[in-house]
């Protein structure tokens, strides 16, 4: 029994052998006569002259022929309004060279007599080049929508906003497309035309949404004692504040748009102001009154508060952490818009009433904004300290706190502690 398995084995790698040694000579024997073969004289592939060349001298000569390319074809493309021309040259291939030698080949053999055999070589369109011609029709057929926008800005009047009516996008399917263009290129046809589809887009936002999401986010107001001359450079800061857009995640500044407010050349005039911490007469005083006003309405509008100084002593036309001096060009009022949409201002003097309004889309994220301040580490005759802050609201309830400032009062030469805002400061 045992001696039955050994001959089996022998057996069995004899045959392995004796077939590995079989494919072996079959291919050294099919490569030699590949080799032997010559194609006949004139023999052409695809305008390559290939006679009297075995098969490796011809695959040689074919691939030094960089410029092979498929028969030229003129291929239409409607895509939408557009359309487009497209040749054999907007596409890469992959030229089955194989297959042309054997074809040739095989023509030869069985026509023993001919002389100027020919053969094409067989193609198909490389799947990139296709995708790569798409991406750049898309790049001329697609169309973002435009939303409706706010094109113009009328501060005070009745008709605050003129909006811009939107517009639907177009966007090429560039599936479908690349499939269409992969089926017609392999087909080989001469010419053609195909349809693209091309998908709508429509805006997010219409003139109706956005005409009915215009909201006032927040109001302050503040009253001049000043002088008539504090109050004159009052109305011309509002006024040069007046009508200012705030583009999303711009930074917006005071002293940009009111200019050199230490200049009598923008019509500033002297009126009291703190400088060098003592009250004197100054070009223009009392605009800081103006910047505080809209420093709270911006709080209350939840913009970002990028830059503010309190005065050196508490001021009196407002609550205790609730004031923004201004000094240019050193001292600022900077807002910034954390929304994703434009803000408004519009502000003014209404006799000897400051009034700022703020206008946007209302956040659905809290219904309302509170602002309210705390003093603390109070020593009486130096100093004192205020807290202000920001709560946003949803349905009644707390829904974010954040620390908007800290001031730093004098107390020097009797000044007192000026009372800090629980919430319920007329806005």
């Amino acid at each position: 029994m045992n001696n039955y398995r050994k001959i089996l084995r022998i057996f069995l790698i004899v045959a392995a052998v004796c077939v590995c040694a079989a494919a072996i000579a079959f291919i050294v024997s099919k490569t030699k006569s590949r080799d032997e073969f010559r194609f006949p004289k004139n023999a052409m592939i695809q305008g390559v002259r290939v006679g009297g060349m075995n098969y490796s001298q011809a695959q040689s000569a074919l691939d030094k022929k960089a410029d092979l390319s498929p028969e030229s074809f003129s291929l239409r493309v409607s895509a939408g309004e557009r359309e487009f021309t497209l040749t054999q040259a907007d596409f890469k291939y992959l030229l089955d060279y194989q297959s042309a030698l054997n074809n040739l080949r095989a023509y030869s053999e069985n026509h023993p007599l001919s002389q100027g055999a020919s053969a094409s070589i067989p193609y198909r369109v490389e799947p990139e080049s296709v995708r790569a011609a798409v991406r750049k029709l898309a790049r001329k057929i697609d169309k973002k929508p435009r939303n409706a926008k706010v094109k113009s800005f009328r501060p005070f009047s009745k008709k605050r906003f003129v909006i811009q009516n939107e517009k639907s996008g177009i966007s090429l399917d560039r599936q479908s497309l690349c499939n269409m263009l992969t089926e017609f290129v392999n087909s080989k046809q001469p010419s053609g035309k195909i349809t693209a589809i091309v998908d709508n887009i429509k805006p997010s936002r219409n003139s109706a949404k956005l005409r009915k999401s215009l909201k006032k986010l927040a109001s302050a107001a503040s009253y001049s004692y000043n002088t008539e001359s504090g109050t004159i450079n009052m109305r011309l800061a509002l006024e040069a504040c007046n009508g200012s857009v705030i583009e999303p995640d711009e930074v917006w500044s005071f002293n940009k748009h009111t200019g050199n407010s230490n200049s009598t050349a923008n019509g500033y005039r002297k009126a009291e102001v703190i400088l060098r911490k003592k009250l004197t007469q100054g070009v223009g005083g009392g605009i800081c009154q103006a910047s505080t006003t809209v420093f709270r309405a911006a709080v209350l509008a939840n913009l970002g508060i990028e830059e503010r100084h309190n005065h050196h002593w508490a001021s009196g036309y407002t609550m205790s952490g609730e004031d923004a001096t201004i000094d240019y060009p050193s001292l600022d009022l900077k807002l910034k818009n954390k929304s994703n949409t434009p803000v408004f201002i519009e502000c003014g003097l209404r006799g000897r009433k400051l009034v700022v309004n703020i206008y946007g889309v209302k956040s659905r994220k809290y219904d309302n904004v509170k602002m309210y301040s705390e003093n603390y580490d109070i020593n009486y005759g130096r100093y004192y300290k205020t807290a202000t802050y920001r709560v946003l609201y949803k349905k009644k309830k707390p829904l974010k706190k954040e620390r908007v400032c800290t001031s730093y009062y004098s107390l020097a030469e009797y000044h007192a502690v000026r009372p800090a805002d629980d919430g319920t400061f007329a806005r």
